[in-house]
């Protein structure tokens, strides 16, 4: 039998399958402005005190309390604000970025 049910639980194939419901999950989030600008704001304060000079991570934070992210994720952060500026003008393309460099 050519579908065995093994072939459909091999590790690739789960991989496609969850590769496939996020990217969804990611396109689907594009449509929804309210709950992510709210975090981009965020993580834009956030941002700005770093670039600031502020170095120690338990003083850095936003209006949604204190920075939990890892310092890569952070130093992702400050790249996209930096391309995007303080007026935060270019909100769809870095929702994007963010969107791909997730699914990468």
């Amino acid at each position: 039998m050519n579908g065995s049910p093994s072939k459909f639980c091999s590790a690739q194939y789960l991989m496609k399958i969850v590769m496939m419901i996020e990217t969804i999950k990611v396109a689907a989030s594009l449509f929804v402005d309210s709950y992510e600008e709210k975090d981009f704001s965020c993580y834009f304060e956030q941002s700005q005190a770093i670039l600031s000079g502020e170095m120690d991570y338990s003083q850095v934070s936003s209006r949604a309390g204190p920075l939990v992210y890892p310092a890569m994720s952070t130093y992702i952060n400050i790249l996209l604000y930096k391309f995007v500026g303080s007026e935060g003008t270019y909100f769809r393309p870095v929702q994007v970025i963010n969107g791909l460099t997730y699914l990468v």
